[in-house]
């Protein structure tokens, strides 16, 4: 049975609501009088930034990506995403913008307190982007965004619970129970990379300490291997890296190769992340997490730590019961799919 799963957003005043609906027959009436529809999908990372341009069935039919530079100031951002995009849709036309950012808002269009930007407390992405670009623009966070494209692109279609944990340059999670895209009071549900797992541990740039983004994503991880490298004598072929110079593809290929400091790196990684995983299975009960991001393509390297934490750490009514995933989507990541699927749920309803 094919279940189409329907979003819409009213805003009015900067302000917007985020409804489900179930409505297979009106999503395939749209499907044939707006086929060839176009949105443009942005994801907004720490480290970089993609925007794509994406069809109702989800073909990428035009992608871009370039640094985010996040410590410079947010107008700085926002001209620089605005020459990309022009250049992207230059002869083409598009029904409106879906955007998944870090700390976003859906409720009031903003970003706020964004762990890994410059850009203060709070930003009107949405008002900046439609003044930009002139295109009405809808927002959600990035992992909620990776969480729609994994709903209605990938290996989550079909599904009604399930949790996405995108490893990047953070951590989030965008989370789906009972066929509803989890939004929260605030808009800001699924800051799931800043609960504490090390209490007193290393500085997040959240202002807490011990947060799980500071061990399971691609910093956390070249913070671990730095530290497994001191303790090994400073020998092997990781030994002289810096944080900068440190990466978690030269982690995966010291691992590959043997180096003990570079598999204990990933079991230190794996074991922290896969025990808050089981925690979130004790929650919702949910039939899959989905791993998004450039960490997850550390493979097995991570995925067996993490599977086998996860289960033995699970409550015993759930084990083996949730399957542990990971993202196949190719070409653009999941979040930059979501978020033209956003934009598309969205603005079918204007």
């Amino acid at each position: 049975m094919l279940v189409i799963i329907f979003f819409s957003c009213i805003f009015a005043a900067n302000k917007s609501t985020f409804s489900h609906q179930t409505t297979p027959k009106s999503f395939a009436r749209q499907k044939t009088i707006m086929n060839q529809e176009q949105c443009l999908g942005i994801d907004i990372g720490g480290t970089s930034t993609k925007i794509g341009l994406v069809t109702r069935q989800g073909e990428l039919r035009a992608f871009d990506t370039f640094p985010s530079r996040a410590r410079e100031s947010f107008d700085w951002f926002i001209a620089d995403l605005t020459r990309h995009v022009q250049k992207l849709l230059e002869g083409q036309t598009i029904r409106g913008i879906g955007i998944g950012a870090p700390d976003a808002s859906p409720l009031d269009g903003t970003m706020r307190h964004a762990a890994n930007f410059n850009w203060g407390a709070c930003v009107p992405l949405v008002e900046a982007v439609e003044k930009a670009l002139g295109y009405p623009t809808a927002l959600t966070n990035d992992a909620n965004a990776a969480a729609l494209g994994e709903w209605y692109f990938g290996v989550a279609k079909g599904m009604t619970d399930f949790v996405v944990i995108t490893l990047g340059t953070g951590v989030g999670s965008g989370f789906v129970a009972d066929g509803h895209l989890l939004q929260g009071k605030r808009g800001m549900a699924g800051e799931f990379g800043h609960v504490v797992v090390v209490p007193g541990g290393r500085q997040c740039s959240c202002g807490q300490r011990g947060c799980l983004e500071m061990y399971a994503s691609a910093r956390g991880i070249r913070l671990t291997a730095l530290e497994c490298v001191a303790e090994a004598g400073n020998v092997g072929p990781l030994a002289g890296y810096t944080l900068e110079t440190m990466s978690v593809r030269k982690i995966e290929a010291a691992a590959r190769r043997g180096d003990e400091a570079a598999r204990r790196t990933f079991k230190i990684s794996g074991r922290i992340l896969g025990r808050k995983l089981a925690d979130l299975v004790a929650i919702f009960d949910t039939e899959a997490i989905i791993l998004s991001g450039g960490v997850s393509r550390a493979g097995d390297l991570l995925l067996k730590p993490v599977a086998e934490n996860m289960e033995a750490f699970t409550f015993p009514a759930f084990r083996g019961k949730t399957r542990l995933l990971t993202s196949q989507m190719k070409n653009a990541n999941a979040a930059v799919l979501g978020a033209a699927a956003l934009a598309f749920n969205v603005f079918d309803q204007k």
